[in-house]
């Protein structure tokens, strides 16, 4: 079996509200999304930030898509076996390719120096306090829920 994908143009009447539940593995190999522009897809593919994209027509940044693909059976694991921000993991690397077939991408990845800021420490040390409650945040879950 191979990937089926749509992808249309988003019209909030017909597809129902905004929808990113498809950046999170869903059972059955599904990736849907609803109401996203195409840089958002990029960043979300190519794990980048929104300023790391240079380039392209407006249009990447102002229409909104609906994207609905269902790759092969057990093809992408609802949970990634371990998680390293700097590789994209199975849903990702198939939207690189849903995005460079249907959109006809072409990119490459270079190096640019650019303006950075330095945090120091005022004369007389910090004057940064610890909030009263110190509990350790609880990371979000994966889940196997559509």
């Amino acid at each position: 079996m191979r990937t089926i994908v749509t992808v249309k143009p988003y019209v909030e009447s017909s597809s129902g509200p905004m929808d990113f539940s498809g950046f999170q593995a869903q059972p059955g190999s599904r990736f849907r999304v609803a109401g996203v522009n195409l840089k958002t897809l990029i960043t979300y593919a190519y794990s980048l930030r929104d300023d790391q994209i240079i380039g392209g027509p407006d249009w990447t940044s102002s229409d909104l898509w609906e994207v609905t693909a269902k790759a092969a059976e057990k093809r992408v694991p609802l949970v990634p076996k371990t998680f390293d921000p700097a590789v994209p993991d199975t849903m990702a690397q198939m939207v690189q390719a849903l995005i460079a077939e249907r959109f006809h991408l072409k990119a490459r990845r270079e190096n640019r120096e650019l303006p950075t800021y330095k945090l120091l420490v005022s004369n007389g040390g910090p004057k940064i306090q610890r909030s009263d409650d110190q509990t350790p945040p609880i990371p979000a879950q994966p889940t196997n829920e559509p």
